[in-house]
């Protein structure tokens, strides 16, 4: 059925109003477009967080694009192996995640090192064309291949580990000790804790066959070097920080009793009124100003984000009986800072950064949150106040 043609009248009130419709679509866009330099911000994963600083994730990095270059002059000088093989990634995992994504059968060998311990996996296809080998399909490696691996790959691959980070960390050349073999493999077989830790991906190519090699580091390997110049200037004892303002806000995870003139106790869990799910609380100058969720800033800062207005909010009161606080993380916001929802602002602290408990407004011990089951828990790990 044929309609009426429009009038000039409604042709003009038709375009006046698409008009105004693209100037309140202009009006909602944001003044200054987000682009690829914005700060990220993601919740703070309390079941999983994270153990190393993004930052320190970076300075590794640099650190294994230049053992790659190592690695590859070994193949060449050793084997006439020119290889392929850039740094494909290095992030964070738990050590069975990591386990649980490899292929079996996958040449595998775990070890200890200076205070402790890791893996080095490398693709079964990557480690049959350094045999000279190209398998249609993976297969167990047999005892002469498994004492290739051992004698010709890892452990030279292990020396430059060893003198490359002992170099650098200023340090003797730590033994690898306790290694062992793996191909066919379970995870009651290994050796190491399932904390997080870092895995570094090797991207290998070696004429037509690819694949990874993988090394996985956790955290006391990591924290061995950290004693040490390996890291950056921070390490330094003459180095000072940019010293942070008196804080008046805090982020609060939860309270618990304790009995006057008890002390804490290292290594004991605490457990506080507040549900794992639970919004954080925040108190400005001594008094309640809202709910948050605990997020991370740049993978390495801690921050908070507002759940609710001022003007939505309710007295809110506690048992005095809870007389002992435990705190994420504190901050100075100006006088005239509004605590609105959705609004986030920086903490003090980093990541990694342990949480402050507080009993009559004094410091008197620090620890970690653990949730063993459904509330915030705090593993005390230094009592300073006994």
């Amino acid at each position: 059925m044929s309609e009426s043609p429009l009038s000039q009248d409604e042709i003009e009130q038709l375009l006046a109003a698409i008009a105004a419709g693209d100037e309140e679509a202009e009006a909602l866009k944001p003044k200054t477009p987000l682009s690829s330099s914005a700060r990220k911000i993601k919740p703070f994963d309390f079941k999983r967080p994270d153990k190393f600083l993004k930052s320190r994730l970076r300075e590794l990095t640099i650190v294994f694009d230049d053992f790659i270059r190592k690695f590859q002059q070994f193949l060449k000088s050793e084997y006439d192996i020119t290889a392929q093989i850039h740094l494909a990634g290095c992030d964070q995992f738990p050590f069975e995640e990591f386990f649980r994504a490899l292929p079996p059968p996958s040449p595998l060998c775990t070890f200890d090192w200076m205070e402790g311990s890791g893996a080095f996996q490398i693709a079964a296809d990557v480690f049959q064309g350094i045999l000279g080998k190209a398998p249609d399909k993976p297969q167990k490696l047999n005892g002469l291949e498994a004492r290739l691996f051992m004698g010709y790959l890892f452990k030279p691959f292990g020396k430059i580990l060893q003198t490359y980070f002992s170099k650098k960390a200023g340090k003797g050349i730590p033994d690898f000790s306790n290694q062992k073999f793996i191909s066919d493999f379970f995870i009651r077989d290994i050796p190491i804790s399932y904390d997080m830790g870092v895995v570094a991906t090797f991207y290998i190519k070696i004429g037509q066959t690819e694949g990874n090699i993988n090394l996985f580091l956790n955290p006391d390997c990591i924290n061995s070097l950290n004693g040490t110049s390996f890291f950056n200037i921070t390490n330094d004892a003459s180095f000072i920080p940019l010293a942070t303002p008196t804080p008046n806000t805090i982020v609060e995870m939860g309270r618990f009793h304790l009995d006057d003139g008890e002390s804490l106790k290292e290594n004991l869990i605490y457990e506080t009124n507040k549900f794992s799910g639970e919004p954080l609380d925040i108190y400005k100058d001594g008094k309640y100003a809202g709910e948050a969720e605990a997020t991370v800033i740049d993978g390495d800062n801690k921050a908070a984000r507002v759940l609710s207005n001022m003007s939505d909010l309710e007295e809110k009161k506690f048992d005095d009986f809870l007389n002992t606080r435990v705190i994420f993380g504190c901050s100075k916001t100006s006088d005239n800072f509004e605590f609105g929802k959705g609004c986030i602002f920086e903490l003090n602290e980093n990541i990694l950064e342990p949480v402050t408990i507080i009993k009559n407004n004094k410091v008197i011990a620090y620890g970690e949150i653990v949730i063993p089951d459904e509330n915030f828990c705090v593993k005390v790990t230094k009592v300073v106040d006994k």
